[in-house]
């Protein structure tokens, strides 16, 4: 079952069907995993298990950039590549930084300041901007207008498909298309430690849906230069709180609350406190800040820190890495909180009300976090038995608490890839023919027709079988530490295999020709709840896939032993002209960072833009077609060994049959109602046809094209 695997728990289990689970927008999250480092490993298991993020939800590789420039060159394309290669760009929503020692780079000549010059971004600052770097390569002012950021206040949900201009869908600025870029927790001096983060992940998932008691705290202090800039909307963000019957409150010479007070949260202005010794409590999901120069430059120790809010039991903050003059533009308004009562998540109503580009500021904690939240609760109906062949259709129900609201729609996600979308009331049809066979993640989303468009999930599985395959795999140790092995022993059904392959999430991490034994060590995966599974290849060029299993690995006793590497050789399938992440993958009996690796050929059919360890990241060429070989090598304890990943190029969107919108299994003229209806309702799995990533009228061309050229079903 997809609950949330507690530090104390240890189970190795298959993951199946779980209902009317409180779960927010885990699939709009893309994590990024740096596969170097032990602790964003750790809290990167522990936060997608405990929220229930899907395989393709993960990519790894280090986040940090060596300056603004290299992001642009290299991470860009990295995440870019990463959703296109998981086949989810009609998803993702949020990039999400694990907890590690990133919070800022180097950035100079980029933007300029009236008041400081600006030389450094901080690391979530410059994920906001991935969709739209050419406008900041181009030079910018520091106070470049966000353009989810609405004046009014007004909750509205964040899409990824949506361009905002003035804080409302439409034609806008390339600016009005950020991700919602945040940190987990930064662990080097000044931070966070690693529990404190993973509590701030319990935390915050128990908060969902709660609605806590507490009372939100606005601040005006006798700090001037950092309450004045905020405190006018204090009164505003008061009264829409207390009139939608919450609790808040406006006081005057304090900066911090006192006397006991349950807080839901706090806007302040100061330098420096005491936070974590004040005589307060936060209330579960609960957002703090303090604006002042230096909350977040956690290398300057003379203001205090965002991460004491955290310590005290906060689940998000926001500060700056850099002198950032106390413009009220660069930090979030008072109407952070109204909107986060309104049920917004903590990530959007952070980014709403920021009205200039975060350049230099640091979006900090969980921002899935909705406490609250009406979330719908999910009803499947009438799910197949069985083994799955061709298509079948779901009829799922939801209900909501929300006084005034109802159900919307539904998306049908397989694997973490958007399949069907209906409104509510109408069958969506799923297709199988074009799976794998073997298990496969069924999510169903609804959504409720407010502004916010709250979402509920059910999570379940299923299995398939269209092509006659099927593959096993012994589950498992229940649990082991970072120096254990996590084994499964495979067989096949249905053909020869040619190659079996070990998977922790959608990395290899182990791979052996046919079937049998396959191993990686604790370390490699990390700490936490790891989720593995096996993918074997048959000679007819077909794919199974076994069942998952969850395996808590205790952060205890990395290895340190003696003894050569193991490299692998394995295949690899990417889309043409799109950046992807090649693994390294090695079995070793040392720390994580110890082994050394290198290319040692390849690819011939495209460029290396960067990496060190364990991870490359490669740009694949436009015109990339059949196969590319990679040879690496891995060094440990002064032994080499050699393994060879071969790159199948293959574009999976190109082959569904994109002019049958009603998924019916024929392309007839009822395809071109579906198309304006989706069109209408901007449901871009269905209605981007020439696959641009936008919905607009050159996709009715497309359409028609699609539509003449027919399809083989």
């Amino acid at each position: 079952m997809l609950t949330s695997v507690k530090r104390s728990a240890l189970a190795a289990t298959a993951l199946v069907a779980s209902a009317g689970l409180a779960r927010a927008q885990a699939h709009e999250a893309l994590i990024i995993v740096n596969p170097n480092d032990a602790e964003s490993l750790y809290s990167s298991n522990y936060y997608a298990n405990a929220r229930g993020v899907p395989s393709t939800g993960l990519t790894y590789f280090d986040p940090d950039p060596n300056s603004y420039s290299d992001f642009i060159d290299t991470r860009v394309p990295a995440v870019l590549g990463s959703i296109a290669n998981h086949r989810n760009q009609s998803s993702i929503d949020y990039l999400i930084l694990p907890a590690g020692t990133h919070f800022r780079m180097n950035a100079p000549g980029f933007v300029s300041d009236g008041c400081s010059p600006v030389s450094l971004f901080s690391t979530t600052g410059a994920y906001t901007t991935t969709r739209f770097v050419s406008v900041v390569e181009g030079g910018v002012s520091s106070l470049l207008s966000n353009g989810y950021f609405d004046t009014d206040a007004q909750p509205r949900e964040f899409d990824n498909g949506t361009t905002y201009s003035g804080g409302d869908p439409g034609p806008g600025q390339l600016n009005g298309r950020p991700y919602i870029a945040c940190a987990l927790g930064y662990t080097g001096e000044n931070g966070n430690t690693l529990e404190e983060i993973l509590t701030l992940i319990d935390t915050s998932v128990a908060a969902d849906g709660s609605f806590p008691s507490g009372t939100f705290r606005f601040l005006q202090t006798n700090d001037a230069a950092r309450s004045g800039p905020r405190h006018g909307l204090y009164t505003a963000a008061v009264n829409r709180i207390t009139a939608a019957g919450g609790s808040a409150l406006r006081t005057t010479g304090q900066n911090l609350p006192s006397g006991g007070e349950l807080v839901n949260g706090a806007m302040s202005g100061f330098a420096a406190d005491d936070i974590v010794g004040a005589d307060f409590t936060f209330a579960p999901g609960a957002f703090a800040d303090h604006l002042t120069s230096f909350g977040a430059t956690f290398t300057d120790t003379s203001q205090t820190k965002i991460s004491r809010w955290i310590t005290k039991g906060a689940v998000g903050s926001f500060g700056a890495v850099q002198e950032p003059c106390n413009y009220p533009n660069k930090f979030p308004t008072a109407h952070l909180h109204s909107m986060y009562f309104s049920g917004m998540t903590l990530g959007e109503s952070c980014l709403r009300s920021l009205q200039a580009v975060p350049f230099q500021g640091m979006m900090y904690g969980d921002p899935l976090c909705r406490p609250f939240a009406h979330i719908p609760v999910v009803s499947p109906g009438s799910l197949p038995t069985g083994v799955v062949s061709g298509n079948f259709t779901l009829t799922p129900s939801a209900t909501t608490t929300h006084p005034s609201a109802g159900i919307a729609k539904f998306d049908v996600y397989v694997d973490g890839i958007l399949r069907a979308s209906d409104p509510n009331g109408t069958p969506l049809f799923v297709r199988t023919g074009n799976l794998d066979d073997g298990w496969h993640e069924l999510r169903i989303v609804a959504y409720d027709n407010t502004l916010v468009a709250t979402q509920g999930e059910w999570i379940g599985s299923f299995v398939s079988n269209n092509h006659g395959k099927a593959v096993s795999a012994s589950a498992p140790a229940a649990s082991i530490d970072r120096s254990g092995i996590i084994q499964l022993v495979t067989s096949a059904t249905g053909g020869t295999v040619t190659e079996s392959r070990l998977l922790h999430n959608e990395r290899v991490v182990a791979a052996i020709a046919g079937t049998g034994t396959l191993q990686t060590r604790g370390e490699i995966v990390g700490a936490g709840p790891a989720r593995v599974r096996v993918e074997v290849d048959f000679t007819d060029g077909s794919t199974a896939r076994s069942q998952p299993y969850v395996v808590n690995v205790a952060n205890t006793n990395p290895p340190a032993g003696s003894g050569g590497p193991t490299a692998f050789d394995f295949h690899k399938t990417v889309k043409p002209g799109q950046a992807y992440i090649l693994e390294l993958p090695a079995m070793h009996n040392t720390g994580l960072n110890e082994p050394g690796f290198a290319i040692l050929s390849g690819p011939t059919q495209g460029t290396v833009l960067s990496g060190s360890g364990r991870f490359r990241i490669i740009q694949a060429d436009a015109g990339a077609t059949g196969t590319d070989q990679i040879t690496y090598r891995v060094t440990s304890n002064s032994v080499n060994d050699t393994g060879t990943i071969t790159i199948n190029f293959y574009d999976p969107d190109a082959e569904p049959c994109l002019a049958d919108t009603n998924f019916d299994g024929i392309v007839s003229a009822a395809d071109f109602s579906a198309w304006v209806q989706a069109y209408n309702l901007n449901l871009a799995f269905i209605a981007d046809q020439n696959r641009d990533g936008h919905v607009s009228p050159a996709d009715f061309s497309a359409w028609v094209g699609n539509y003449n050229r027919g399809c083989d079903f």
